[in-house]
């Protein structure tokens, strides 16, 4: 019952590392047949699925009897699968749901207005944001990247464009994270004055055309409030290109992305580690922007070796300064988790990972 792992170097976030979901224990049917495993997984927490995965539809679980932690308090959990926020909105108004999970940034200050304290806002460590590929002109300019950066008015955006559910961000790392700063990228503070002379310094011409690459299904305001500043502000053409995500992805790849990105990370455990060095590392294979700088680097090497968790924060805020010094990456907002429970609905907990821990929901009558 002993798992015994040794290490070709120090690693300290490892213990963290095991927590995600790839390195779940999985029982042997999931390699006896894998199709099958799919349709049915066979967990070990608190609640087991009670039939096959109903694609589009439902997913059905009931309480684990066998399990050897805290038993969930409902009987039974069905969560139900939406393609869209709204039509699932529609139902929760109904009464047909009785937590949902996400709701369309149109209607979150009027369901804040109807629904008060049952409308829950949980930040989470998440960052979305601006990629910029960084090799290629004009971009590959640091004083057209700042002038970009400093021309985004991040309060409006988060205030009137994303409707207060989510918050402006000045970094990289969310402030849950220990040694995250909140005001630590000077060059993202709104200032059109400063974007504009910027913008003379870069020696890009007004007229010059970029392109944006947009995620169709992810609503088009925030493109739009990105493309309206960047051509106010210094006259650019901006070209945006809309794609759905799987191939949104493969049109942001390093080699052939040709002007900024919509993107957004999430940690994958609780450590600033796992945010900077996915996106920034020249190594990383999540690193679409053609960044790379030795000095960060070594920084993230240094992180990863540390024996001693005390020394780590400080690493990361160093790290953190140099990267937001280059700024291949302009930080939009901080993203947050919104969700709405029905009356009689409580225990819910969101976590800064965006997980729901349902155990522990308890439905009152």
């Amino acid at each position: 019952k002993t798992i015994e792992v040794t290490l070709d170097a120090p690693n300290s976030d490892f213990p963290m590392l095991l927590s995600t979901n790839p390195l779940c224990p999985l029982p042997q049917a999931a390699f006896d047949d894998p199709d099958g495993y799919e349709k049915n997984p066979i967990g070990n927490g608190p609640y087991l699925m009670t039939e096959p995965w109903q694609h589009n539809e439902s997913i059905t679980l009931a309480r684990n009897d066998a399990y050897a932690g805290r038993a969930g308090l409902a009987d039974t959990i069905e969560f139900r699968i939406y393609s869209d926020l709204l039509t699932a909105y529609r139902d929760y108004q109904a009464g047909s749901l009785d937590i949902q999970r996400g709701l369309p940034p149109e209607e979150f200050q009027s369901a804040l207005d109807q629904y008060g304290d049952l409308v829950l806002r949980t930040p989470l460590a998440a960052l979305f944001y601006v990629g910029l590929p960084v090799a290629r002109a004009p971009f590959d300019n640091l004083e057209f990247r700042q002038a970009l950066s400093m021309s985004i008015d991040r309060q409006a955006l988060a205030e009137r464009v994303l409707q207060g559910a989510n918050d402006p961000a000045y970094g990289y790392v969310p402030p849950q994270v220990p040694g995250a700063s909140s005001d630590a990228c000077e060059a993202c503070v709104f200032d059109l004055e400063q974007a504009q002379s910027l913008f003379e310094q870069s020696g890009v011409e007004p007229g010059t055309s970029i392109v944006l690459y947009d995620i169709s299904d992810d609503g088009q305001a925030l493109i739009e409030f990105l493309a309206n500043s960047w051509t106010d502000a210094f006259g650019l053409e901006v070209e945006v290109r809309s794609f759905e995500f799987a191939q949104f992805l493969d049109e942001t790849a390093a080699d052939v992305v040709e002007g900024p990105f919509e993107l957004g990370w999430v940690w994958d455990y609780p450590s600033g580690y796992s945010i900077l060095q996915p996106l920034l590392a020249s190594d990383s294979g999540a690193n679409n922007l053609s960044y790379a700088n030795a000095e960060f680097d070594a920084l993230m090497a240094e992180v990863a070796a540390a024996t001693d968790a005390a020394t780590v924060p400080g690493l990361l805020a160093e790290a953190e300064a140099i990267a937001l010094a280059d700024l291949p990456i302009l930080p939009l907002v901080f993203s947050t988790d919104i969700s709405i429970v029905a009356e009689g609905i409580s225990g819910l907990v969101v976590d800064a990972g965006g997980r729901h821990r349902l155990e522990d929901v308890s439905v009152a009558g």
